[in-house]
């Protein structure tokens, strides 16, 4: 058998070893520690991935009380300048229209406006992001009030900023969409011949100039057959503002029961 010689073997090699071993570990040990470092620092890593953005935590204590109502004119400046209003905390409403479930539901594509909207129909597109606890159980049609700060221009998925605010959330609550039958009035229908006469009247309950349309019906008193239907359109309704118009409903019998089918409200220029 035969046996390795271990007698020219220098006394020093295994102390040698130790020392390159513990140079090794005391390399890799600042490796690591330069990376952290870096990570912590923000700056990028060779093997880093994509750069999260961070967005405060709802737990984390926010000043609530910097982030300001504004009203209509104040939004839509923002709006059409997102860039040079960044850094604004701003208090407004969100009306989901869009959500980015590959992003864990924490960016949301929305309508904003400054009252509460009944639907997605007024207001100006934005983007929101936030953590996921505060937007990520939003679905399409949920309606917001956030308190949010604006970033800048929303830049999109090639990299270009597109005309729209981004925002970012830091406090948020499901107020539900707003019901306009609030606003309308419906008066007693005097009965013709053969029709209805009905008055209606409509009070802008916005800061913005909206556009009111009001759905009504005649049926037979059985409910079975519809007899007649209009539609009158307050175009234009300046903030705060009240218009009133008689309607007629022609055929309608003298025992036609009148309802309010619908009550909607949108932007001037939005076509029916």
């Amino acid at each position: 058998m035969t046996h390795a010689d271990t007698s020219r073997r220098p006394r020093g090699a295994p102390v040698a070893a130790r020392v390159v071993w513990a140079t090794l570990v005391l390399v890799a040990m600042a490796g690591c520690t330069a990376r952290a470092d870096d990570q912590r620092a923000g700056r990028p890593t060779p093997d880093a991935g994509p750069a999260v953005v961070a967005t405060p935590s709802p737990t984390a204590e926010v000043d609530l009380a910097s982030y300001v109502p504004v009203d209509n004119a104040t939004w839509l400046g923002i709006h059409a300048a997102p860039e040079a209003s960044a850094g604004q905390r701003v208090v407004v409403h969100a009306f989901v229209t869009r959500t980015y479930a590959a992003q864990g539901g924490a960016t949301l594509q929305v309508r904003v406006t400054s009252a509460q909207p009944a639907s997605d129909a007024e207001g100006t597109l934005a983007v929101v992001r936030g953590d996921p606890e505060l937007l990520g159980s939003a679905q399409i049609g949920t309606v917001l009030r956030v308190h949010a700060e604006v970033v800048g221009a929303y830049a999109g998925p090639t990299g270009r900023a597109a005309r729209i605010p981004e925002l970012t959330v830091v406090a948020a609550e499901e107020v539900g969409a707003y019901d306009l039958a609030a606003d309308v009035v419906v008066g007693e229908p005097a009965r013709g011949t053969g029709r209805l006469l009905v008055p209606v009247t409509v009070r802008n309950s916005s800061d913005a100039v909206l556009t009111y349309r009001v759905d009504l019906v005649a049926t037979s008193a059985d409910g079975t057959v519809q007899q007649s239907a209009a539609r009158p359109e307050f175009a234009s309704l300046a903030p705060g503002s009240t218009a009133s118009v008689d309607v007629r409903l022609e055929p309608a019998s003298a025992d036609a029961v009148l309802s309010v089918a619908d009550i909607s409200r949108v932007l001037p220029d939005v076509v029916p």
